[in-house]
Order: C-alpha cells, then structure tokens, then sequence
C-alpha cells in the first residue's frame, strides 16, 4: 500500500488527494464524456460497479495510486500513477480532466504537481502512452525531450526522464507564474 504521506498533496495551484469512493461517479462522468474517452487507454464506456472494483484494486495494490485533483478546493481532474517500480525507479501516468476545463492548463498544474509525488516516491522515469490522436499531448512531450520508446498502431510510448523533466517544467512553471515555487522544491535545475 502506498504511504499515507501521498494522501494529499498540494503545489502549483492544485491539490491532490487520493481517490475514494465517493468520487468515483465524477471520474466516471468526466472519462465517459467524448471529449476525453477517445484519448483513454481503454476506449469503452465505464460504469460505477467496474470503478468500484477498479478502486478496490488500487487500494490493495503496491503499484499503483490515483488521485482526484482539485482547483480552488473544487474536484476538476485525475491522475493516476501505475506500476510503481521502486527497483527500477520508474512508474506509468494517466491524467485527465475534467472538459469543462479544457484550455484553462489545469493539466499542465498537475504535471508540475506530480514531480512532488515523483520525489517523494524516488522515481527517475515515467513511462507515457499516449493515443496517437492525442496530438496536442504528444507535441507537448516530445518539446519536453521525452523519448519515444516505440509505437504500435494506436499508441506511442515515451519515457520522460526526470532530469529533462525537472529542466523543461520550470518553464512550465514560470509560464504560469509559479517559479518561486518551483525553485524552492528543484534548486538542481540547471
């Protein structure tokens, strides 16, 4: 089970708290809209009986944690960090928000806020699919130097390593007026 010092996390605007039960029907509602579906790693329609097991899961599992993500204390996106590989200091992540805030960064906030989670689980590479229609999250990385890994015929697959991270968010970070914040967490920038 992941440390309770992971419950709730807050940088860059944003606050991230482990998903509970009582949250599952707004992650169901916002992954199940069209405007974010497509771009999921698994295209089907949710429902809350396959969320609670899924959430059943997460919460008995080493591997994996999940957090709702919130703006101004209101519940707007949702990150999830999956085979937590402390040996090879690497994990996965998923992020979506909610579609009513598309255009507003809030996925860029969470970004910079995951590095915190990233410290603190010691954790070097982060392992990225992204639908190969997702343009805009592939030009987003690929600008950020991750490396594309390889692709199949839906997904590409990069590693973003955490020395390019840490370089290429701060400006992330002073674009959005955050780096004060961002140099008093990263003194290593560069």
């Amino acid at each position: 089970m992941i440390t309770s010092a992971l419950r709730r996390i807050s940088g860059f605007g944003v606050t991230l708290r482990t998903v509970r039960k009582e949250d599952l029907p707004l992650i169901v509602q916002w992954r199940n809209d069209e405007r974010v579906r497509p771009y999921m790693g698994s295209t089907r329609l949710v429902d809350l009986d396959i969320m609670r097991v899924w959430l059943q899961y997460i919460q008995s599992c080493n591997d994996r944690i999940a957090f709702l993500a919130y703006q101004d204390d209101v519940p707007n996106g949702f990150l999830e960090l999956r085979n937590i590989d402390s040996a090879q200091s690497c994990c996965e992540q998923g992020i979506f928000i909610n579609p009513e805030k598309f255009g507003e960064r809030l996925a860029l906030r969470m970004t910079l806020c995951q590095e915190l989670v990233l410290q603190k689980l010691s954790i070097e590479n982060v392992i990225l699919k992204i639908r190969k229609i997702n343009e805009k999250n592939k030009s987003f990385w690929l600008r950020n130097e991750a490396s594309l890994q390889k692709e199949d015929e839906n997904f590409y697959c990069f590693v973003s390593t955490k020395k390019t991270r840490v370089k290429n968010l701060r400006s992330a970070a002073k674009a959005l007026g955050y780096e004060k914040e961002w140099d008093n967490i990263y003194t290593d920038h560069g």
